[in-house]
Order: structure tokens, then sequence, then C-alpha cells
């Protein structure tokens, strides 16, 4: 009985030696959100939004006239996108308001191997969106058919479709369409068009706060 009892605390002292060679030979730990994409068979890569990660100033296309200040920033260990949006005009300002719009959300890959951002802003909007870089290296972000009731009772039916196609220069061309089925049907209609340049240092976006 004593030479079965040695041997059984023989083997019990070496377990823990046989853990420690067992760790050892674990592979080197990889942040989840760096490297290729694992988990789905797709072309997008954690890297494909990160042309508009920065502080910028954004200017009516068109018109050359200042619209807003953007601060886009990398969150959660490099894993999502957050975007922090000031408008300066009231063109999207609800009647009476005392405040200009304000917005931003997240951007971050999903299970399905697409893009995907929510955008909430302090005039009520929660959209969602989904989709990825075309051909031509533009992000191209599209949400579901949004049916809902407007300020005046009026049933509404629309979805929106937004690009981002950074420049040579380091500017941003970002434009927006809009559709809709009610109160009427519609094709896509352009209803914005800006241009994001690089915020100097110091400059109005400095005093941002998220």
């Amino acid at each position: 009985m004593l030479k079965v009892a040695s041997i059984a605390s023989l083997l019990l002292l070496a377990l823990p030696l046989t853990s420690f060679a067992q760790d050892d030979q674990q592979p080197e730990f990889t942040p989840p959100c760096e490297g290729a994409v694992w988990w789905t068979e797709t072309d997008a890569t954690r890297s494909d939004f990160d042309f508009w990660v920065g502080e910028w100033m954004v200017y009516e296309k068109e018109s050359g006239l200042m619209v807003g200040f953007d601060m886009i920033e990398e969150i959660r260990g490099g894993c999502a996108i957050r975007q922090h949006w000031r408008h300066m005009n009231d063109l999207y300002s609800i009647p009476g308001a005392s405040w200009r719009m304000q917005g931003g959300g997240d951007s971050s890959l999903g299970v399905d191997g697409k893009w995907h951002q929510t955008w909430i802003d302090n005039n009520g909007s929660h959209i969602q969106l989904s989709g990825g870089l075309d051909d031509d290296g533009v992000m191209v972000l599209q949400s579901d058919w949004m049916e809902f009731t407007d300020r005046q009772g009026n049933k509404r039916k629309n979805r929106h479709r937004w690009h981002w196609a950074p420049q040579d220069d380091g500017t941003i061309h970002n434009w927006g369409f809009q559709q809709t089925e009610l109160p009427q049907a519609s094709d896509w209609v352009k209803y914005y068009d800006v241009i994001y340049r690089p915020n100097v240092v110091g400059g109005p976006t400095s005093n941002l706060n998220p």
C-alpha cells in the first residue's frame, strides 16, 4: 500500500509541471481586432474605414460654405470607429428648437463580413446602415426601408444610401441619397454633398467634446 501511495504522490506532483509545459506551448496572443478577418469569408478588412479617422472641417461641395465639424476616432481597441458630428447651420434644425443638429454613431465589421453603422442625432433620428467598399474604393452604406409617423401625423417610409470617397489630396467626398415610398414614391434623390478637409492644428474641432 505504501508503494502505491508513493506512486500516486509522484503523479500528483507531476501534474503542475505538465500544466506549465502546456502553457508554454500556447500560441502568441493576437488582439481580436487586428489581423485578417477569420470568422467569415469576406473581402472586407478592419482598415477599410481608416481613411475617415481624424478631425475634419466639412464644406458643401457646390457652395464651398462650411457646414460642420466632425471628429472620427477608433474605439474598443480598434474594433470600431466613432463619429462626433456638429452641424453649423439650421438646415436640419427642428422648428422652435434652441439647438442645431448634433449626431454621430459607431461603425464596425459585423459577423456577416459587412460594415455596419448606427447613426443617432439630437433630432431623434436613428438610422442603421450596412455595406462596404465598392470596386472604386468608395465606402457605400445603405439602410433598410424605415416606416414611421412624422410630427404632423403623416405616414412616411424611406431609406438612405451614404457614400465616402477618399481623394488623392487627403480630402473625403461624402454624399447621401434618400428614396421614399410614403407619402409618395420617388427615385433616389441626393440630399447632401460635402467635402471633408483635415482640421488644422488647434483649429475648430479641437473644441469638440465627445
